[in-house]
């Protein structure tokens, strides 16, 4: 059973939280509770405390109890934000630490998973500040449980009501033992302290991915281009480490990596490596000289701890030529290193369409449109819960 730390914010939907603490504690988890003073104008210290059988947190600052955000980050295995507002999730990117919620977010420990359920109006959730503050969350590693469209207090109808309780659940349990490794967005190869040669991957379809596959309960590990990894060989060596440092169950290698990397730059005035000190004067000649670089998908398996680890590779077409897409996913799967292959054409890509075709010993297992959709069906096939 789990100890559980659940934080309330100011919302309606505090009520069905109470549910699911009563749940919680019924299944023989340990549950304790932080509420903000907003949460307390729509539920009660008493029937929190009644529910879970342990006092309600309210104060950063109480009498003995200063180091409060530490210890119960401490105690806590996992840390449960429901339901959280638009304001709580912009305090808590921004590191915010005005009470005692969010002081405890901020300090809670990076190896144990925190959870927000956001509830609000259609519109704030749809707000750019407030899908900002998701986006933002997200790829720091917070698991959200997204919200669902329904009827709202507000009386409107639309996306913005906090998740039912079995979703809920399934979140924090469901899936919790599976470790996921996601690599996004494209690498940069230098070819002076100002330029560089690179592709125009956002890295969006990782972040989707990571997102749907944290909010299905998975422990997912997103490593992001000019985050984590700038050009080829940064992306190897983290890859590297982190396949054998922690015993991923799937890796999934969406990042668009560079065939080529700069071997040697000429100008009128300089001829060797490329040169991050170096600055290339804007009316100077400039030659570069490229050299292959090798295909880091086909050494996963290889590199990891787990040897039964599952590798989701990408490949990506510009063709409408069928038997030119087949060709080229062959020849990805001919190389036997991958589990399975996600095939898309950029001339089926348009701004409200994304096509994902999923493949496996060159069969087709699934086609379907959008990141939410690809991450839906990559949970049944990587195996969901152990």
């Amino acid at each position: 059973m789990s100890k559980i730390l659940i934080g309330l914010t100011g919302s309606i939907a505090c009520f069905k939280v109470a549910g699911l603490i009563s749940d919680l504690v019924k299944e023989g988890h340990e549950v304790r509770t932080i509420a903000t003073p907003s949460a307390l104008k729509f539920i009660g210290k008493a029937t929190l405390e009644g529910l879970s059988g342990n006092p309600v947190h309210t104060e950063l600052f109480s009498d003995g109890e200063h180091m409060k955000h530490i210890h119960m980050g401490r105690w806590a295995d996992l840390f449960l934000i429901a339901p959280c507002t638009a304001n709580t999730m912009a305090k808590i990117k921004i590191g915010l630490a005005d009470d005692l919620l969010t002081s405890t977010a901020l300090a809670f420990e990076k190896t144990k998973p925190v959870y927000i359920a956001p509830a609000m109006n259609k519109e704030m959730w749809s707000n750019i500040a407030t899908q900002n503050s998701y986006e933002a969350l997200s790829l720091r590693g917070f698991n959200f449980i997204n919200p669902q469209s329904g009827d709202l207090a507000c009386g409107e109808i639309g996306l913005g009501r906090l998740a039912e309780i079995d979703i809920i659940k399934n979140s924090l349990f469901q899936n919790k033992s599976k470790k996921i490794l996601i690599t996004g967005g494209g690498t940069r190869e230098s070819i002076d302290g100002v330029r560089f040669v690179g592709n125009s991957s956002t890295g969006s379809t990782s972040l989707k991915l990571a997102q749907s596959l944290r909010a299905k309960g998975f422990e997912v590990d997103l490593l992001m281009a000019q985050e984590s990894f700038t050009d080829f060989s940064s992306l190897e060596k983290v890859m590297k480490d982190s396949l054998q440092s922690k015993p991923y169950d799937a890796v999934i290698h969406a990042a668009a990596v560079s065939d080529y990397s700069v071997a040697k730059v000429k100008t009128s005035s300089y001829e060797g490596p490329a040169n991050k000190s170096l600055k290339i004067k804007t009316d100077d000649t400039l030659n570069i000289e490229m050299t292959a670089n090798p295909k880091i998908l086909n050494n996963l398996k290889s590199w990891s701890i787990n040897p039964d680890i599952q590798v989701v590779g990408f490949k990506l077409t510009q063709t409408e030529e069928s038997h030119e897409r087949q060709s080229a996913v062959s020849k990805v799967t001919s190389e036997g290193n991958t589990d399975f292959i996600i095939h898309n054409d950029l001339t089926e890509i348009t701004k409200s369409s994304h096509p994902f075709n999923i493949i496996k010993n060159n069969e087709p297992l699934a086609s379907v449109d959008g990141a939410s959709a690809l991450a839906e069906e990559l949970s049944i096939f990587l195996g969901g819960a152990k």
